[in-house]
């Protein structure tokens, strides 16, 4: 048994290729927020960080210089940090 190709008849190649610049015209249409309209792939890259949630820290920073109730640094930090 020999199997041949033959290509589809012109009238379904160009069915196939009108929907498929129909889908392409869909694309080029919301086409304002890709950078590259021919580049499909290149739509997930778009921006910085895209889908990205940043959170900030759950605990702040340590306070580097602590300060009692008046607000002044303690004793033990004037000690170890005189410039301040």
């Amino acid at each position: 048994m020999k199997v041949v190709y033959e290509p589809p008849p012109a009238s379904v190649r160009l069915h196939r290729k009108q929907r498929a610049c129909s889908r392409w015209r869909l694309v080029i249409q919301h086409s304002c927020r890709l950078t590259h309209r021919d580049r499909e792939q290149a739509r997930s890259h778009r921006g910085i960080v895209s889908g990205l949630k940043i959170k900030p820290p759950a605990d702040p920073a340590p306070d580097l210089h602590p300060t009692d109730a008046t607000g002044t640094a303690s004793a033990s930090m004037q000690r170890r940090c005189p410039g301040c």
